[in-house]
C-alpha cells in the first residue's frame, strides 16, 4: 500500500533530575536557572527553576550530549564527573543517565530591590497602589481619545 508509513520508535531513558547546593556546606538552593546545554550547538534545550529543596528536573528531551549548568553574576557551574571535569549526559537507545545529577556553585544571588520612597506625583511606594494608578492613568487617557503607544510599566532591579 503506497499510504502505509512505518516509523521506528527507540525506547531510551531521558529523564535527568537533580540538585543545585552551595560550593563548600551543601545547602539547597532554591529558585536558582538550570540550563541544560547541547554540547554540539551550544544551545539551550532546556531550563527551569529549581524548587524550594534545590532540586531540579528535566524530560522528554532529544538524544544527544548535554551538560547541566547554572550562571551566576561572575561564572557558569556545571554538574562534574568523579574526575572533576563537566558531566557530559548522552541521551540514547543503550545509553544511562545517572539519576541524581549535583550541581555546586556559590551561593546564587537573586539581587535585591531597591527601596522607593518617593515617586513625583505619586502617593505611594507600594507597588500595587503604583500599578493600579498607572492602569487608571491609562484608561483616562483612553476615555479622552488621547492615543498612548505601547504603555510600559518599568521596575528595576539592583545586582
Amino acid at each position: 500500500d503506497s499510504n502505509k508509513l512505518d516509523i521506528k520508535l527507540d525506547k531510551y531513558e531521558s529523564e535527568i533530575s537533580g540538585k543545585v547546593l552551595t560550593l563548600y556546606e551543601a545547602k539547597y538552593q532554591p529558585d536558582v536557572l538550570v540550563k541544560l546545554v547541547d554540547l554540539k550547538t551550544n544551545e539551550i534545550i532546556e531550563q527551569g527553576f529549581t524548587d524550594k529543596s534545590g532540586n531540579f528536573y528535566f524530560n522528554l528531551m532529544r538524544k544527544g550530549d548535554y551538560h547541566i549548568k547554572v550562571d551566576t553574576k561572575d561564572d557558569s557551574y556545571f554538574a562534574l564527573n568523579e574526575s572533576g571535569k563537566k558531566l557530559i549526559l548522552t541521551v540514547g537507545k543503550g545509553r544511562t543517565i545517572p539519576k541524581k545529577v549535583e550541581i555546586r556553585s556559590p551561593l546564587i544571588d537573586h539581587g535585591s530591590w531597591k527601596k522607593i520612597d518617593f515617586i513625583s506625583g505619586l502617593k505611594s511606594n507600594y507597588i500595587n497602589d503604583i500599578c493600579t494608578l498607572a492602569i487608571q492613568g491609562y484608561q483616562f487617557l483612553m476615555e479622552m481619545n488621547i492615543k498612548v503607544s505601547e504603555p510600559k510599566i518599568v521596575f528595576h532591579r539592583l545586582q
